[in-house]
């Protein structure tokens, strides 16, 4: 009889526990949101570094040219009254703007509810000159991530869960990575360019610079690369194909390699499998490049005309 009561009570105990979560988070689910659109106007070149900090919507910035001599930032979406509050209140500050798209914390929230595409949350950023934004930062902690013809020296892309789109983009020196998300990549012209996932696959084509990939669980494939290539990836293969001589490193740890060079390489091959078949052509030894291959767990080969 004891032991009846006592799972009556927990029973009970769980109940009023579930019945007080679901009022915390009531206050959240139940939120009706907003359509909010604002514009911020700047003189040419006052807009030197933009950061956007969303939490769960799904995130699109576009950068397109203006057609009206000015520049300016335009923000559409769906958001909490907190958030529209905030965005009221923004202003650019020594050449910054700063869009912060998260909630204020809340004790326990957890909320279920999936993402509509119509809450997705567009900016546009419109620049009248081929000037480059100093500093662009996008980070999103659970929801994806698309930039279309973006600009800036320097860039920081980071989501924490959720996939990451990059097209037609450019600068000196781009880091984009996802916690937990897949990342892909179309046009890319600049200096250098970092890209790394810890749980999802990397895709990128048309990639013009010094190019270093990593993948903790997930597949690499990379096409029409120009540029020193350098790739690591501790489960999954890769997949490389050069436009250019320029050398390639690779090291995965459980995957198989497959690169297709140019009929211009000329240079090098080190390749080494722990545990797997090798297949490449006679190496030219014609100019100092390198392909070097490391893989403990996978074949590798090398193809060229």
């Amino acid at each position: 009889m004891k032991k009846w009561l006592l799972i009556a009570l927990g029973l009970i105990l769980i109940g009023a526990g579930g019945l007080a979560f679901y009022n915390l988070n009531a206050d959240k689910s139940d939120k009706t949101l907003q359509v909010h659109e604002q514009k911020w106007t700047f003189g040419s070149g006052e807009l030197r570094e933009l950061i956007v900090d969303n939490e769960y919507k799904r995130t699109d910035v576009n950068f397109v040219h203006s057609t009206d001599g000015t520049d300016s930032v335009l923000f559409e979406g769906k958001v909490e009254q907190e958030i529209a509050d905030r965005l009221n209140g923004t202003r650019i500050s020594d050449g910054s703007l700063t869009l912060n798209l998260k909630e204020n914390p809340r004790w326990f929230v957890f909320n279920l509810d999936f993402i509509k595409p119509s809450e997705a949350q567009t900016i546009t950023v419109s620049i009248s000159d081929e000037t480059l934004l100093d500093s662009l930062v996008v980070k999103s902690d659970s929801g994806s991530l698309h930039l279309n013809g973006a600009a800036a020296r320097n860039a920081v892309i980071k989501s924490d869960s959720g996939s990451v789109h990059l097209a037609d983009f450019a600068g000196s020196s781009w880091a984009v990575s996802a916690d937990s998300g897949s990342v892909h990549l179309a046009g890319f012209a600049g200096d250098s360019l970092t890209v790394k996932s810890e749980s999802g696959s990397i895709q990128g084509e048309r990639i013009k610079a010094k190019l270093t990939t990593s993948s903790d669980s997930g597949s690499v494939k990379l096409s029409g690369v120009t540029g020193a290539v350098a790739v690591k990836s501790e489960s999954g293969s890769v997949r490389l194909q050069k436009d250019d001589a320029s050398g390639v490193d690779v090291k995965t740890d459980s995957g198989s390699v497959r690169i297709q060079l140019p009929e211009a390489y000329g240079g090098f091959y080190d390749l080494k499998s722990d545990s797997g078949s090798i297949k490449a052509p006679e190496s030219k030894q014609q100019t100092k490049e390198l392909v070097k291959v490391r893989t403990d767990s996978g074949s590798i080969r090398i193809e060229q005309p």
